[in-house]
């Protein structure tokens, strides 16, 4: 896993209608950034320490970062069940179908916006 993060090494792939890569993705600080630059502490008394601030989640990477105009009906494979704001670009970029490993955490209210 190309992700740097040792606690959540989050990672999706996302592929079109002929199971053709367009997209993949891992927890990573944001673009032009090297990882050494930015804390990876997940809890730190200053907020500004925590990776939280930085942190690109895998999934939007990968939407971010897709290799055609559109990922809209393409599925999406991921390591972990989508967060919130996962969730949110998911639908909002079309994605119309999400598998996970892990489901961790796994939130009705996400469910329910994917739906």
């Amino acid at each position: 896993m190309r992700s740097k993060d040792r606690e959540s090494r989050g990672g999706v792939v996302i592929v079109n209608d002929q199971n053709r890569i367009v997209a993949v993705g891992y927890n990573g600080m944001p673009r032009g950034i090297a990882d050494k630059d930015l804390p990876w502490a997940s809890h730190h008394e200053d907020k500004a320490q925590e990776k939280h601030m930085y942190m690109c989640h895998a999934t939007i990477n990968a939407i971010m970062n897709k290799n055609q105009h559109s990922v809209r009906d393409c599925r999406i494979y991921a390591t972990a069940f989508p967060c919130c704001e996962c969730a949110k670009f998911i639908v909002q970029s079309g994605i119309r179908r999400v598998a996970y490993v892990a489901d961790e955490l796994e939130d009705g209210a996400v469910e329910d916006v994917m739906r």
